[in-house]
């Protein structure tokens, strides 16, 4: 092939060239989704899409020929594909960054003063950072003006860390589906610190939120459908153009957008109530010394749990989700903790793979607990115990309230035989009697309170 084009350019022949101009609407690319809550799919996106995404983010962050950026993100994700079309559409000095785990020295050598990264990788060349100077300024030489980071949640510790270094921290919120595209803070704007930052208001493109609370946007940078999947593109694609990102949130009066928790993810309890992960996860991760977190639900007793990787003791970690249970709603506090000793699997993209977390839960945690707990596997130790009595004692005392009544009907059997017992023997029986009646009564008001925790 290549060799019949060297001779079609040596007789002067460009006819095998020629290209019918692409039309705004053509697929440009398929971008599989991350896969993190649910399989694959590969999106259809546009080049009109493309082109929104590079206008509107031009508008939120104003980079030109003067600034370097460094291309870190994989070109397989849409953010790392729309960043490094943005950056080159306007000029922009990129270099390439093909090890993150060199990303400092990256920097430093580049001299990137506005930068793409995902929570995870903005949390590393924070930590790299602050280990060198009380500055990115001061430690790389030239300034970080900012950092746009999305991908996923950014936690307040990163945020508050990069601010104290210098670096403002944009965030970005989109889907592979809107081609990146649905909210950028702007630079040096009011941050709205914890939103995620201005909804797109670009002309055609439309945002809101659904009677049921799902942000919802139509536009030209919405997917054309997933590739050879209908079935799945009808579900989030209506007829007249809107589509469902799958996330529940709302957009405040100054036009910020709150995502409050992902619909796939949302926790419903036994009674109705509805949880969304993502905020205990933010509460999780405020405590010292926490690092990843992730919440869901127990698929049988529809309780919460957690697995979470923690940096400081065991011990620790145990009192401050204690101290942290307790200022929580009844039906919000952790039923189930796991530590790990090492942080969470994730994606190319910075995502945690939550369809390989929770996988081995051995204990429970009570909102009051104080007593001493349990060790277990160095790779997963479960903290705390739970307000339920655990089922071995449940069994032991429906047996002995069982079998305690049986044998005071001893001394009755005897007196029909005609078996006269001693007065000390009787008195015996009476306490026996006794006992039983207080163990049913302890068992119905165990039961009464398993239920009551349970309908919690």
């Amino acid at each position: 092939f290549i060799n019949k084009g060297r001779a079609a350019i040596a007789a002067g022949e460009r006819s095998i060239f020629d290209m019918a101009p692409p039309e705004e609407t053509n697929t440009a690319m398929i971008v599989f989704t991350s896969g993190t809550t649910s399989k694959p799919k590969g999106a259809e996106l546009t080049l009109r899409g493309m082109a929104a995404f590079a206008e509107y983010a031009q508008c939120r962050l104003n980079v030109g020929r003067g600034d370097r950026s460094l291309m870190v993100l994989p070109l397989h994700h849409i953010f790392g594909v729309c960043a490094t079309y943005f950056m080159l559409a306007h000029g922009v000095a990129l270099g390439v960054c093909p090890d993150f785990r060199r990303l400092y020295d990256a920097v430093e050598r580049f001299r990137a003063n506005c930068i793409c990264l995902v929570p995870a990788l903005a949390e590393i060349l924070a930590e790299k950072i602050s280990q060198r100077a009380s500055s990115a300024e001061e430690a790389l030489g030239s300034p970080i003006d900012w950092i746009l980071i999305g991908g996923a949640p950014l936690p307040r510790r990163v945020y508050e860390s990069l601010v104290s270094l210098g670096v403002q921290p944009l965030t970005a919120y989109g889907l592979t589906e809107t081609t990146a595209l649905y909210s950028i803070a702007t630079y040096g704007d009011d941050p709205h610190v914890g939103s995620a930052g201005r909804a797109c208001d670009l002309p055609g493109i439309e945002t809101r939120v659904s009677d049921d609370g799902m942000l919802l946007i139509r536009g030209p940078n919405v997917l054309k459908g997933y590739y050879r999947d209908t079935d799945a593109t009808s579900k989030v694609l209506s007829d007249d153009g809107w589509f469902r990102t799958g996330d529940y949130g709302h957009i405040d009066e100054d036009g910020f957008v709150w995502v409050t928790g992902r619909a796939s993810r949302t926790i419903v309890l036994s009674s109705g109530k509805k949880i969304a992960p993502e905020e205990l996860e933010e509460r999780i991760l405020a405590l010292p010394g926490m690092r990843e977190a992730v919440v869901s639900g127990d698929g049988d007793t529809r309780e919460i749990r957690a697995e979470i990787y923690a940096v400081i003791p065991e011990e620790s970690a145990r009192r401050e989700i204690a101290a942290l249970n307790n200022t929580l709603p009844v039906y919000k506090r952790l039923r189930t903790v796991v530590v790990r000793d090492k942080p969470f699997p994730r994606t190319d993209s910075g995502k945690i793979k939550l369809e390989r977390s929770l996988e081995a839960v051995v204990e429970h945690v009570t909102p009051l607990t104080t007593g001493s707990v349990e060790s277990g596997n160095s790779a997963r130790t479960a903290i705390g115990r739970s307000i339920r009595p655990p089922g071995i004692v449940m069994i032991l005392l429906t047996a002995a309230a069982i079998a305690v009544p049986v044998l005071g009907l001893v001394p009755h059997l005897l007196a029909h035989e005609g078996v006269d017992l001693p007065a000390s023997v009787s008195r015996l029986f009476t306490f026996i009697d006794l006992a039983g009646e207080l163990l049913l009564g302890l068992l119905a008001l165990l039961l009464v309170l398993k239920i009551w925790d349970k309908r919690r």
